[in-house]
């Protein structure tokens, strides 16, 4: 049996331990390894983005909706609002050849046009919010679109890496 002091002199005897050398293999697929991680994480990060970009769309799309909605709205209110104009002139005509009362025409039909603009103002500031609404779909559209191909590049860099061809999984 030995014992630790006889191993501890039986190795000195022998002389120094020749040095191990490192195998370039180990460097390279530690290298390899640390490329893999980078790309996933930038992968898992470009899928983030272009999932962000969808909701951002989905929801422009759903404003682009209810302003579309708000501008019915506001044209079915224009043309109530003109319908009641003529129907107002044409009363108020009657009465004025039956009163004479040019002045209460007057009255009602600056009232009357009034209502009119106010309808006629609302339908712009609409149709202003309807184009606003539309650019936004159009920057998110491409912004979802984009960040779709870094998600695709990332995959092939990554299927590469892997050494698989690009499209097999």
């Amino acid at each position: 049996m030995s014992t630790p002091a006889s191993d501890a002199n039986a190795t000195r005897d022998r002389g120094p331990s020749p040095e191990r050398r490192r195998n370039p293999w180990i460097w390279i697929s530690g290298l390899l390894a640390l490329v893999a991680a980078g790309l996933l994480i930038w992968a898992l990060t470009a899928r983030s983005e272009k999932d962000k970009a969808q909701d951002e769309l989905a929801g422009t799309q759903q404003q682009l909706e209810a302003t579309e909605q708000d501008l019915d709205d506001t044209q079915q209110q224009l043309d109530a609002t003109r319908q009641d104009v003529d129907e107002l002139q044409a009363a108020q005509a009657d009465d004025d050849t039956r009163r004479g009362g040019a002045l209460l025409t007057a009255g009602a039909f600056a009232v009357a046009r009034k209502a009119y603009n106010d309808v006629a103002g609302q339908l712009g500031a609409t149709q202003d919010d309807l184009a606003a609404t539309q650019q936004e779909l159009q920057e998110a559209t491409g912004n979802a679109e984009q960040a779709e191909q870094d998600a695709d590049a990332a995959k092939q860099k990554l299927a590469i890496l892997r050494g698989s061809p690009p499209g097999s999984r």
